[in-house]
Order: structure tokens, then sequence, then C-alpha cells
């Protein structure tokens, strides 16, 4: 399978990369800038390039999924990263339908329609591109990491429809294996969950679904 993965500069997209070129895949990693290109291939990006919006439909002609990992700053003042997130993604779920990519995994928020202070305005936009991804023509998962810490990963984790603790974390190596775990783990088709560090395996865990 031929992986497409946004926003792999992300803080979890270097085990992301890692973890697929592991398993053999073949993947296209999209940067926001020409300076990061070196380092997604030494990470284990087959190939990259940098965000597009007018080249996103030609991208996806060689690939089967779409890993696409949503960049989150609730401590921004402005809108702004939330916004152009909302859009990428929006721009995203409509090429991947023109195209036939027929699998596309979102990595999330945790609370996709509150931010970590109690506000609607910075991760509140994630709700629409969430939602327009359930109605898209394509077999979807929606992945939503609790606080993400920089810790190993232990390979276990707790699923729930909606983790409500706010001291709930998970490791970034652990949301990668999650994400990889599901592109063809049947059970997560069509699923939107929640994910926090806990007792159960990632295959067990995802299969459970």
């Amino acid at each position: 399978m031929n992986v497409l993965v946004f926003g792999a500069h992300g803080s979890v997209g270097e085990h992301v990369l890692k973890k697929l070129n592991q398993k053999n895949y073949k993947t296209m990693a999209i940067g926001s800038k020409e300076n990061q290109l070196e380092d997604l291939k030494k990470d284990g990006a087959t190939d990259a390039a940098v965000y597009d919006e007018q080249q996103n439909d030609s991208l996806l002609q060689n690939y089967e999924a779409v890993i696409f990992l949503t960049d989150i700053n609730t401590k921004s003042d402005t809108d702004k990263t939330v916004l152009v997130d909302h859009r990428a993604v929006i721009n995203a779920v409509e090429n991947a339908e023109k195209q036939g990519v027929k699998r596309f995994i979102l990595m999330s928020a945790v609370r996709a329609n509150e931010s970590s202070d109690g506000t609607k305005r910075n991760i509140g936009a994630k709700e629409i591109p969430d939602e327009l991804l359930q109605k898209a023509d394509v077999t979807y998962t929606v992945i939503r990491p609790s606080k993400l810490v920089d810790k190993p990963g232990q390979g276990t984790i707790l699923l729930d429809a909606m983790i409500n603790n706010d001291s709930a974390e998970i490791a970034r190596e652990d949301v990668a294996a999650v994400l990889i775990e599901a592109l063809e783990n049947e059970a997560t088709f069509n699923k939107t969950f929640d994910v926090s560090s806990g007792n159960v395996s990632i295959q067990q865990a995802l299969s459970s679904l």
C-alpha cells in the first residue's frame, strides 16, 4: 500500500514515517517548508514534497491511503493554525474522493469541539473536517489522541468513545503506532475514537472496536 502523509513535519510525523518505513510501505511525506524535505526522507519517507493546495490532486493519483496529522496549537492567540488545518483537511478529503483514494486516517483533537482552556475558539473548527470525512466516499478512521507527550512508546493504549480525563496522555510514538495499525485493520474502518495510554496492546485494542 502506498501512503501519503500530510503534516509529516509535525511532532508525530517522525514516528509515523519511521514505522511506515519499517513495515515497507511506500510513502510520500508532505511538509510545510522546503528545508524540511531532507529530514523527512531521513525519517523514512520514500519521497517528500512541500504542501501545495493546488498540487494535492496530482499527488494523490499514485497513493491508496492518506494519513493526515493535524497541527493543534491551543495557546495561539488567533485561529490561524486551526483555520489552515481546517481548509487543508477538507481539500485533502475532496481530492482523495476525486482520485479514488479509499483509505483516509485523520489524527484530530481528543475533544474536537473544545480547546484545553475551555473555549471553543481554537480546536472548535476541527469538528467540521471530522464530520465532512465521515460523510465522504472514503473508508475513514478519525483518531483523537489525548495530551501528546515525549515519552518512549509502551505499545499499550486505552480506547474510548470520549476520554474526559484532563490528565490523560499518550506518547507520540504510540499515536504513530495506532495510526499505522489502523491502516489495514478492518475493525477501525469508519470509526471515530479517542486514545490515551493504557494497558491493552494496540493491535488487541483496535481489533476490539
